[in-house]
């Protein structure tokens, strides 16, 4: 199934997420600015076969730059978390990110797991022109994070893989 949504989905407990379509409106909002935050109290949670479309509006039909993105799409910062055969599209700053450098708690993403899953960040309109100021974002940020990556893509990103941690 197919949702559109306005504000951030919050797991907090152990759930099996899997099969659907997401879409962030242009009236999304959120505290951090992320379509789905899986926190603590969430271990062995697992996120799979999903598509997430951060959502795009251009601001001047026809100009150049003035796009909008209106959400990023996962933040897991919890242990024990699977993504799998996840893909996203249009998000300012993260597809996926595991773990905060800055978290005060130890080992915050350890036992994390990623696997076939792709970020894409379009660098063309709906109108169907080239904008490479589309092509910004991270695909994957692994930040204090202890896992593992297998099989994923972010080749049409600007960063594909951020990071700043040990793994």
């Amino acid at each position: 199934k197919a949702y559109a949504i306005t504000g951030t989905l919050i797991i907090d407990k152990s759930i099996k997420f899997t099969n659907g379509r997401l879409i962030a409106l242009p009236s999304f909002t959120s505290p951090n600015g992320f379509m789905i935050e899986i926190l603590g109290g969430a271990e062995d949670c697992l996120i799979s076969d999903l598509f997430l479309d951060g959502g795009l509006t251009e601001d001047t039909p026809g100009t150049p730059g003035t796009f909008t993105r209106h959400a990023n799409l996962i933040w897991v910062q919890c242990r024990q978390v699977s993504v799998v055969n996840c893909e996203g599209i249009h998000f300012p700053d993260y597809g996926i990110r595991v773990g905060d450098i800055d978290s005060p708690i130890d080992q915050f993403a350890k036992s994390v797991t990623l696997t076939d899953c792709s970020m894409s960040e379009w660098q063309f309109g709906e109108d169907g022109k080239e904008y490479p100021e589309l092509k910004s974002a991270r695909g994957y940020s692994l930040e204090s994070f202890q896992g593992t990556m297998n099989r994923c893509d972010a080749s049409q990103t600007k960063h594909p893989v951020y990071m700043d941690c040990t793994s």
